[in-house]
């Protein structure tokens, strides 16, 4: 795949990827290659997520058209759907309407990004649907009276490329293709790049298969197979491809600690950075460091339990270092001593305070 990412990239082409991680990805592999070829200079290689292409090509065509609309950003997209939804009368429905209008804004996409007509959808009459219908009505409504389109409009507005200017663009073959794009990209971008057959240097690099026992020793046979193709070549990259990685998730990050990452389970302050990365699948919220602050904000409203203010107070993502963790541990095991049963934040952090202090 490099070589010919390297010669579609000299060709000035510009090279499409279904997702930004696997761009990045391209981008990456076609740097080493030229690298380990000794280069010292190269064209920058034009390797582009389908998405990024899309709005880039809307901007070319408002320049020329300025009656177009704009397109919004990610983060202008989802508040205005949030306002959508929470301006329904359904709202009151949800306790959370901030996940109910991100819902309504990936079932939009898909209903462009598999061709879905609005009659399928009407078809079902189910109050999940009309809900969405009423949704949907209002967010486009919404979009004319600001007079801007929301990203996944961009893919519903694909339209064959003038023949006096070709689109000079190349596609990578991958399953992470939605059928509305794949099919536009078949009749206007030709054929997709495939991967290069490896040709096995060795007995030991040929292909093979392994039967795990379980689960568990597949997990554990993975990990030590990165971990020695590493220390044979430190220039070894792989991928690894896990169909049930979102449940699994936890012990995939474990397995590859043990032999990849074993200063992870030490109590050094430092644990240092990992050979690996795991993508995709992660909520915002599963982050610590997040997690503490969402805690904080949900803790500043009304009354606080003296557990959840104790696990606050000894979250390790609020502590600055080593020290001020201690404090706050000696701090937890005095109140635990003479504190009531829940305050407001504000009480627990005077007392706190109060405690500290003395």
């Amino acid at each position: 795949m490099p070589s010919r990412l390297i010669e579609a990239a000299a060709a000035g082409r510009i090279v499409l990827a279904p997702s930004t991680e696997l761009a990045a990805a391209l981008v990456d592999a076609v740097e080493r290659a030229h690298g380990q070829a000794g280069h010292e200079i190269w064209p920058t290689p034009r390797i582009l997520d389908f998405g990024t292409w899309l709005k880039a090509r809307h901007v070319e065509r408002q320049l020329v058209d300025s009656s177009l609309p704009r397109c919004l950003s990610d983060a202008e997209e989802r508040e205005l759907w949030r306002r959508v939804v929470l301006e329904s009368a359904a709202s009151a429905q949800f306790l959370e309407p901030s996940g109910a209008a991100r819902a309504a804004q990936r079932a939009r996409r898909a209903t462009f990004e598999y061709g879905i007509p609005r009659s399928a959808i009407n078809a079902y009459g189910t109050e999940e649907t009309e809900a969405f219908e009423a949704w949907r009505a209002a967010f486009e409504s919404r979009c004319r009276e600001l007079r801007v389109i929301g990203a996944d409009e961009l893919l519903g507005g694909l339209d064959r490329p003038d023949p006096r200017r070709p689109a000079a663009v190349t596609w990578i073959e991958s399953p992470l293709w939605r059928p509305v794009a794949r099919r536009w990209l078949e009749r206007n971008a030709g054929a997709p790049l495939l991967p290069e057959p490896a040709s096995p240097k060795s007995r030991r690099d040929a292909p093979r298969t392994v039967q795990a026992a379980s689960p568990e020793t597949e997990l554990a046979a993975l990990a030590e197979w990165l971990r020695a193709s590493l220390e044979a070549e430190s220039s070894f990259r792989a991928w690894v491809s896990l169909r049930d990685l979102a449940a699994r998730r936890e012990e995939v990050v474990d397995a590859l600690d043990a032999a990849l990452a074993p200063q992870r389970f030490s109590l050094d302050e430092s644990d240092g950075a990992a050979s690996y990365a795991v993508a995709g699948g992660t909520p915002l919220s599963d982050h610590a460091p997040v997690r503490a602050a969402l805690d904080l904000l949900t803790a500043a409203a009304g009354s606080v339990p003296f557990e959840r203010f104790s696990a606050l107070l000894r979250a390790p993502e609020l502590q600055a270092s080593r020290a001020e963790a201690s404090a706050a541990a000696r701090l937890d095991t005095t109140l635990r001593s003479r504190a009531p049963s829940e305050a407001t934040l504000r009480d627990w952090l005077r007392r706190a305070e109060t405690i500290a202090r003395g």
